[in-house]
């Protein structure tokens, strides 16, 4: 259920996509604390999903604006996150494991068609877990990277630490050996890693510690994650 203190953005959201892309929009999803009504003012992130018919010119720059119009608006949400996929790629059956799992398990839709009636057969698994996580280690690399050089303003930084974050604690049911419950939230993953893993439990905390501190991260902080990091990707299974 949505909280109420986000209602009011959902809604304009979903106005602003129905003017902007009038005729492109197939329809529009929300993930995360927000969709699982856990959100904290002030502190959690406006994840979207948004699934367009065909690609669309300058796409990027009008995300980009009205990303910066609805946080000018909702100064209490700290970052938006804004997924894109094309309605042919996503029900293609090459990626029901993919765009099919993630729309049914960790998409709520808030407009236009709801996809997941296309993919009422997935179960999650190990594979679509794999599957979701594909391309992580580049990505990671990457935002270390960006982390370490500093030479993005300090809005970007803190939406990168973030991003990072958010990619190393979903990295972690692909640790457990045994998983009877696929986690779908990044507590959930967080809770039932330190059942497997106690001894990791000050640094699996220190990962959601992290996620919620608007702070830049420092250099001792930044080597911390470094080691968490290496740790999970000497346990994947």
């Amino acid at each position: 259920m949505i909280q109420k203190a986000y209602q009011p953005i959902l809604n304009d959201l979903i106005l602003v996509f129905a003017r902007e892309f009038t005729t492109e929009l197939d329809s529009l999803y929300i993930y995360g604390s927000v969709a699982q009504g856990k959100a904290v003012v002030g502190q959690s992130d406006l994840d979207i999903c948004v699934v367009f018919k065909h690609q669309i010119e300058n796409l990027d720059q009008k995300l980009a604006n009205i990303k910066s119009s609805l946080i000018t608006s909702y100064p209490f949400i700290p970052k938006i996150d804004i997924d894109v996929g094309y309605l042919k790629e996503i029900l293609d059956q090459q990626n029901r494991k993919s765009w099919g799992a993630w729309i049914k398990f960790f998409c709520t839709a808030v407009y236009g068609q709801d996809l997941t009636r296309f993919f009422q057969d997935i179960k999650i698994d190990r594979e679509v877990i794999q599957t979701i996580n594909e391309g992580h280690h580049e990505e990671i690399h990457r935002y270390f990277d960006w982390l370490e050089l500093e030479e993005k303003s300090l809005e970007e930084l803190s939406n990168i630490k973030k991003s990072l974050i958010k990619r190393m604690i979903r990295l972690l049911p692909l640790t457990l050996p045994h998983v009877e419950k696929w986690p779908l939230s990044l507590n959930d993953t967080i809770d039932q890693a330190i059942q497997v893993y106690p001894q990791q439990k000050d640094e699996l905390y220190f990962l959601l510690k992290e996620l919620d501190s608007p702070k830049l991260i420092d250099e001792i902080s930044l080597n911390r994650l470094r080691e968490i990091y290496t740790w999970v990707e000497a346990h994947l299974v």
